[in-house]
């Protein structure tokens, strides 16, 4: 038996429900939509099973290629890829939060109990890839995501969720952040 349940609700490719928000749809993803996002909230909460979504934060080549803006660059100002030739979206734009947050927060009023927050990073910067370039940047990585973390938990909480986060296990037992920007110590009061 289960008591939790997650949701791939925006992967790595696109929105995996149709949002009721015009803006958001242009990010739908193209591997699969979750028909009946209701039906299936409360089915599994008629079983005792809670409801957990889960939401790529960063790694989204769709809100990416729809909103180029938000990008992460390379040092001549053209779009950066990683190693599997997908772009991300800079964790430190604040349009790409409030996107994250509005997705979460109509999740959140369709049922799920709990918001997943995946690939809540930046990309590995391999020394084989173009160095990063974050347009707008005005403080560390590890601020940049606990800032994100603290405004979901702010407004999830609110919401009666839970705000939870994926990290690499490594994070837990190093001395200060990772070069993805994860920092346990910072991280960990921003979330449940």
């Amino acid at each position: 038996e289960i008591n939790g349940f997650v949701v791939d609700m925006k992967d790595e490719f696109g929105l995996n429900y149709r949002s009721g928000k015009a803006e958001y749809r242009r990010n739908a993803g193209a591997h699969g939509i979750v028909p009946n996002v209701k039906a299936v909230v409360d089915s599994m909460k008629a079983h005792g099973v809670v409801p957990i979504a889960r939401v790529v934060a960063f790694k989204d080549p769709i809100a990416a290629a729809a909103n180029p803006e938000w990008t992460i660059r390379k040092e001549d100002g053209s779009l950066w890829h990683d190693k599997e030739g997908l772009a991300w979206v800079s964790a430190y734009n604040r349009e790409v939060w409030e996107y994250n947050l509005g997705v979460a927060e109509e999740l959140v009023a369709l049922g799920f109990e709990e918001i997943q927050w995946d690939y809540v990073r930046f990309p590995e910067p391999y020394k084989s890839l173009p160095k990063q370039v974050f347009p707008g940047a005005t403080m560390s990585k590890p601020e940049a995501l606990a800032e994100f973390l603290k405004l979901a938990q702010e407004r999830l909480s609110k919401a009666g969720a839970r705000n939870t986060a994926d990290i690499f296990g490594l994070v837990t037992t190093v001395k200060g952040p990772l070069e993805i920007g994860q920092w346990w110590e910072k991280i960990s009061p921003n979330v449940d």
